[in-house]
Order: C-alpha cells, then sequence, then structure tokens
C-alpha cells in the first residue's frame, strides 16, 4: 500500500504485515499488525539514519556507519561489534558480508531499500540499481539548454560517482567533486569508521598497533578536513563572482541565508523555471524580467519557512492574481533546489502549504 506521495506505508509478504511511517522523507519506524512498534531509527544533523533500536531483539541498539555518499557501509552493536556490511558498486548493486538476515532497510545513500522489489525509494519516486536509472519520469521536467536534464529516468545525470539524489529530484554534488573523502572519523572498539568505510584487522588487538592505526585516522581526517574546507571557500567565492545576469542569487541577509544551501545551483533553477514549457504557459506575466520573477519565488518560499518539512515542499500562492506554484526541497532545514510554475499542478509532491502575502 502507498501513500499520495508514492512511499510504502504498508506491506504483506508471507502473512508478515509491516506498516512504515516517514518523518520528512526519512523512515521513522515501523510496526506489526498489532501496530506494536519493530523498529525505530534515530536521524543525525545531516537528516541521515545514524542509530537504530530492533525491537524484536529485545530492544537491541545499533550504530550505524556511513561513506560520503551517506550509504550504509556497516552496523555494529552496543558491543562495537560489526554485525553486517555492505559493499556497493557507483549504481548501488550491493554485497552483504556477515548477517544477511539482519534486518535493515537503510542502505544505498541513505534511500529505503524495498527487499520485495530490490528497489531503492529516494522520497520522490522509485530507483533500480540493477538498471541503473529511475521507475518513473522526474516531475520536475527539463531544460532544453541542459542536456543532462533530457533523459526523465536517469539518475545523477547518468554520473553517481560525482552525485546523489536523495530527493529524487535534484542531483547533489558530493564534497570535492567526489575526488576525495570526507573522513568522519568514529572508533568503536576494534572497528574504525574513516568516511564510513569500516576497517577491521585482528591486529588491533594490539594496543600499539591500535594506537597506530587510531593516529593514522585522525591524520587523515585533518588533511581530508582542510581540503574540505579549502573547496567550500572556492565555491563560495567563485559563487560570489558569478552573480551576474539569470544566474543572480536572491539578495540576502545573514536570516535568509541560513534558510539557504550553499549547494543550490542557480543556473539549473533558472534553467528549470524559465524553460519553453513555463514560457508557453505564460510565466513572464509575474515580473518584468527574469531575476525579479526568481526573487518573488524565493521571497514566497522564504516567507514560508516556519512550515517547511524536511523533503518536498509545494507552495500555492498568487502572483498579481495570477495562480502560481513554488516547489522546494528541504534537506537539513535548509532549502537545496526550487522551481516555479503558473497554475496549479494535478498532484501534490509533498507537504502542501497555502501562502497569502500580508
Amino acid at each position: 500500500m502507498y501513500d499520495g506521495e508514492g512511499k510504502r506505508i504498508s506491506k504483506t509478504e508471507n502473512g508478515v504485515t509491516t506498516n512504515y511511517y516517514y518523518e520528512g522523507g526519512m523512515l521513522l519506524y515501523t510496526t506489526d499488525e498489532a501496530d506494536s512498534r519493530t523498529s525505530l531509527n534515530i536521524t543525525g544533523t545531516e537528516s541521515n539514519v545514524i542509530a537504530g533500536v530492533r525491537y524484536d531483539d529485545g530492544e537491541s541498539v545499533y550504530f550505524y556507519g556511513k561513506d560520503i555518499k551517506g550509504s550504509t557501509s556497516c552496523i555494529t552493536d552496543a558491543n562495537a561489534d560489526v554485525v553486517v556490511s555492505y559493499l556497493y558498486d557507483d549504481w548501488g548493486n550491493t554485497t552483504i558480508n556477515g548477517d544477511t538476515t539482519f534486518y535493515n532497510q537503510i542502505c544505498y545513500t541513505g534511500g529505503v531499500y524495498d527487499e520485495l522489489t530490490k528497489l531503492y525509494y529516494l522520497n520522490a519516486r522509485y530507483y533500480n540499481p540493477e538498471t541503473g536509472v529511475f521507475m518513473s519520469q522526474d516531475s520536475v521536467r527539463g531544460s532544453a539548454d541542459d542536456y543532462g536534464t533530457w533523459n526523465l529516468y536517469a539518475y545523477c545525470a547518468g554520473n553517481p560517482v560525482c552525485y546523489v539524489d536523495p530527493s529524487g529530484h535534484n542531483p547533489i554534488a558530493l564534497a570535492g567533486g567526489g575526488l576525495f573523502i570526507t573522513a568522519a572519523v568514529s572508533i568503536l572498539g576494534a572497528a574504525i569508521i574513516v568516511g564510513g568505510v569500516c576497517y577491521l584487522d585482528s591486529k588491533l588487538d594490539n594496543p600499539s598497533k591500535r594506537e597506530e592505526m587510531i593516529d593514522q585516522v585522525i591524520q587523515e581526517y585533518e588533511k581530508t578536513s582542510k581540503k574540505e574546507e579549502a573547496s567550500k571557500t572556492s565555491k563560495k567565492n567563485t559563487k560570489n563572482q558569478k552573480k551576474t545576469g539569470n544566474n543572480k542569487s536572491p539578495k540576502k541577509n545573514n536570516k535568509i541565508t541560513s534558510k539557504i544551501s550553499d549547494e543550490l545551483d542557480m543556473k539549473k533553477i533558472s534553467n528549470h523555471v524559465f524553460s519553453k514549457e513555463h514560457m508557453k504557459d505564460g510565466i513572464m506575466r509575474l515580473g518584468k524580467s527574469k531575476e525579479k520573477i526568481l526573487n518573488k519565488f524565493f521571497e514566497i518560499a522564504l516567507a514560508t519557512s516556519k512550515q517547511w518539512r524536511e523533503g518536498s515542499n509545494e507552495i500555492r500562492t498568487f502572483i498579481k492574481g495570477i495562480r502560481v506554484t513554488v516547489r522546494i526541497y528541504v534537506s537539513n532545514g535548509k532549502m537545496i533546489n526550487l522551481d516555479g510554475f503558473v497554475g496549479y499542478s494535478g498532484r501534490v509532491v509533498g507537504k502542501l502549504i497555502r501562502y497569502t502575502k500580508k
């Protein structure tokens, strides 16, 4: 059974019913047919699962190791023993090591894996790792000026090495274009996780060997953190230099900036908003210039920020007496994508917000 957004909310397999409950696109917990909770996922600051509770196993707590894509690389128990680990190819095909019967649905890029269909649910639609494409078209239409958007079934514009698509609508570049690993370090007993990758070695039973490896991990963390910070600074400087023409960012103050992600791609947003289809629908009736229309869309989105939820949000409003829809995608409390068009769609994508300018 699925809800209006296409998320699976109930499944019955071999006479066993599982109900699914979500929060902002993330799988929060599951229950059985008696409505008794069977699992609970705990999310971190990046809206990614970092720990889980399994109630069918005496309320046991497990911890998730992640890689740069947000994929689950290994799961450890309360004793820091690795229960199961995962290896993925670029498209998400998975090799499982350890306890293959362990119940876990959060795998490739943090998506919800459906064991019955072998598909991943990525908030807006299902993705097939075998074929490397989505099972349905993107509701955000492509742009004639950007060939990477022409195939509405494509996953990450055909480049899963450097991009992820947690929203199902908008590929996001990995740090450094995927050229280096974010070395988030976590030491769990004999399991050392760097960038979410498990490094297990029987030699770690030797205290001196363990200390040596920990030192290496910390050095790698410090080195890659500096690279990551330098990359972010470079990107921000480049963005500031390119604030001209249709790619100009909306006017910002500190309060507004806190709601807009640095990952926002203004060129891509402009291409979507002013696509041939939208131009044909009369989008230029909404303002004197493309820049002013974009600023209006951002003003509407930011004015409703208190109503945002994680994932997709659809804002319905009026501009100059004309019906207008503004769609945004929110991750970790910040807007990472925006689209807008004239009229109301027949299908609501995400949370519906109605806005009237005071």
